[in-house]
């Protein structure tokens, strides 16, 4: 945990990906530099945002999005 914060470094990246900003990872990490927490909870969002149906779009059907990950 960090003494400043009292949060730890998990809790830090993955609240920093949340933050909508549209371009990137918001410290401009790029490869290995992005920690496999981050990168999970990426995928299963944009999972979600694609199989839940939005004003704007329909659901895509679920097998549909989950085979986009191994395309």
């Amino acid at each position: 945990m960090s003494p400043e914060d009292g949060r730890d470094d998990a809790a830090r990246d993955l609240e920093a990906v949340s933050l909508p900003r549209g371009s990137g990872h918001p410290d401009q990490f790029e490869g290995e530099e992005i920690s496999d927490l981050v990168r999970l909870v990426t995928a299963c969002d944009i999972h979600g945002a694609l199989i839940e149906r939005r004003s704007y779009k329909p659901p895509m059907p679920y097998t549909d999005a989950s085979a986009i990950p191994r395309a």
